[in-house]
């Protein structure tokens, strides 16, 4: 029903003067396209259908700086953030440590001067060891975070490419069986019984096609009239669009 409405109202700016209209985007017929061609616009058929002929090196070539940007900052935030985790991880477990101790622990005094060095000297090598933890905790944690930021950031790309992969693929598919079908049409001389062109393209992933024909602007009164000029020239346009579009046909149908 949506879609009917927006062909009507097509049709209906096609009566008032325009000679190309396009319906796409719409909030109703998200997944439809449509274009509506008078005979006097066959130049931009063909343009109307342009495509990627290898849709998967055009992404690649496309986002090639933005992607690696992406890897680079999500590997050196990873970077970053684990030597800030690995530095305040040992303090925060220390303060827990203090915090359970005091509640805990018992006050014992020591007197002998024996014992206050060697409590010395323990100190210092714990301090040197917490030191040699602090840094190796840093590097490993760096190393990890990088590494999980970036395999996040590749699985990011990788889906991104795989959805605008499919929506070119369609894109191509759709085209070259709209150029099929407007041969066929042409062959037949359909466009005698009718005074425009159209196109509906359908891009749902699971059931997209493409439809083209001729027909009427206006079904009862034929209000689309065209000049005695303008009609001579119809045969010799239409093959002219006929070989152009079997170029097209040869240059990209894999």
């Amino acid at each position: 029903k949506n879609l009917y409405c927006y062909f009507a109202k097509a049709k209906e700016k096609i009566k008032m003067g325009e000679k190309h209209v396009t319906v796409q985007n719409e909030k109703n017929i998200p997944n439809y396209r449509l274009e509506l061609f008078r005979y006097t616009a066959l130049d931009e058929i063909i343009p109307s259908l342009k495509f990627e002929k290898e849709p998967d090196k055009f992404i690649k070539n496309k986002y090639r700086d933005t992607f690696n940007l992406i890897k680079n900052i999500s590997t050196g935030v990873g970077i970053i953030t684990g030597l800030i985790f690995g530095i305040w991880l040992p303090k925060g477990i220390s303060c827990l440590n203090s915090r359970l101790n005091k509640k805990s622990a018992k006050i014992i005094k020591q007197t002998s001067s024996f014992q206050n060095t060697k409590t010395d000297c323990n100190n210092l090598i714990k301090n040197k060891n917490d030191k040699w933890l602090k840094f190796s905790l840093s590097i490993i944690l760096s190393g990890l975070i990088a590494f999980l930021g970036r395999t996040l950031a590749e699985y990011g790309i990788s889906n991104f490419e795989s959805k605008e992969l499919k929506k070119m693929l369609i894109k191509k598919r759709n085209s070259l069986m709209a150029i099929e079908s407007a041969m066929n049409h042409i062959d037949d001389k359909d466009w005698v019984d009718g005074n425009i062109f159209y196109i509906r393209e359908c891009l749902d992933v699971d059931t997209y096609n493409t439809v083209t024909g001729f027909l009427y602007v206006d079904e009862e009164s034929n209000s689309l009239t065209y000049s005695k000029d303008e009609k001579k020239c119809f045969n010799r346009d239409f093959e002219a669009l006929r070989r152009n579009l079997s170029e097209v046909l040869k240059n990209n149908k894999n």
